[in-house]
């Protein structure tokens, strides 16, 4: 593995929180940028791997699941316990987007081949990738669960469902009918993206999503969790900028304002104070954070390394509950 430059603080504390997102393993990364990324990543102290059985399968020429192979050949390089995975199914396929794939066969399909793409004989943690709101959720909770009392999954998430969905979920649970049910998945960064910027069958967390995660003590895995780069971008990008035109609002231009005054105190990049203001939320929040290099892995490690004064976390988890609440 590389040789390290990553603290104590680091290895036994927020990095254990973040997640590395691996849409870019074996696509727009190499197979031997992705193994050094993820070498990269455990040294550092990051605990587990995101993925999905359709990363990266948009890139042209892609081998499909290219993602999953190459953390399967990472994993059987270095020690099948070396690093935790989480992958999703239950994507509508490429050619029918609108279509949900999430009855019982599509999803065994699916967990059966990340087990061999991945090289794994039972999946740690597997959340189904979108909703299928014509389905009731107890039905597709069932069928989730028939796969981990196989054995195939240890636990199992849900990705991209609404708060109320969800709520179901939990209900389930609670009620011993969901014992596998572990987290969730949802776009949080300490700025919202602007009404309707994302895609239909994705879900932003808001205030409601919060205060179910807190309330049923349930880890939020954030995606987005950097705003795509808005707080280093913005002011500095045209407004057609994709990133722009996914956070620009007067809201999120006062927060980026906020935490690029902290981000002057401490000396780190905006991107790398908002990283550390979101982990200074709630412990339950998982980022998942995308990294093209072991340069741009270490940038977060010193967001994670930060130390934010009692104030500056407060100012912070105001900003995050501010551009949290519903619309």
């Amino acid at each position: 593995m590389t040789s390290s430059v990553i603290s104590a603080q680091a290895r036994d504390g927020a990095m254990a929180r973040i997640v590395l997102g691996g849409n870019m393993l074996g696509t727009r990364l190499s197979t031997g940028e992705s193994f050094a990324l993820l070498d990269a990543f455990v040294e550092s102290g990051g605990r587990t791997v995101d993925t999905a059985a359709v990363y990266s399968d948009w890139e042209p020429g892609a081998e499909p699941g290219a993602s999953e192979r190459t953390i399967g050949s990472w994993l059987r390089s270095r020690g099948m316990d070396a690093l935790g995975v989480a992958t999703k199914g239950g994507h509508p396929a490429a050619e029918t987007p609108m279509t949900p794939r999430l009855d019982a066969a599509a999803l065994r399909a699916d967990v059966e081949q990340s087990l061999t793409r991945l090289g794994l004989e039972q999946l740690t943690s597997w959340f189904a990738h979108r909703d299928d709101p014509r389905r009731p959720v107890d039905d597709i909770v069932a069928d989730i669960e028939q796969l981990r009392e196989e054995g195939l999954i240890r636990s199992w998430g849900l990705c991209n469902w609404a708060t109320h969905r969800l709520c179901r979920a939990v209900e389930l649970r609670d009620a011993g009918h969901a014992p596998g049910f572990a987290a969730t998945q949802a776009a949080m960064a300490l700025v919202a993206p602007r009404p309707g910027a994302l895609a239909a069958d994705l879900q932003a967390a808001d205030s409601d999503m919060l205060a179910l995660h807190r309330r049923a003590a349930l880890p939020l895995f954030a995606y987005s969790a950097q705003a795509k780069g808005y707080f280093d971008k913005v002011g500095r990008v045209a407004a057609d900028d994709p990133t722009m035109v996914q956070y620009d609002t007067p809201a999120n231009r006062a927060a980026a304002a906020v935490v690029s005054g902290i981000a002057t105190t401490h000396s780190v990049t905006p991107t790398q104070a908002a990283l550390a203001g979101l982990l200074a939320v709630d412990p339950l929040i998982r980022p998942i954070v995308g990294c093209s290099s072991t340069t741009r892995l270490r940038s977060v490690v010193a967001a994670a390394e930060l130390t934010l004064t009692p104030d500056e976390q407060s100012t912070l988890r105001r900003i995050a509950a501010t551009t949290a609440s519903k619309e």
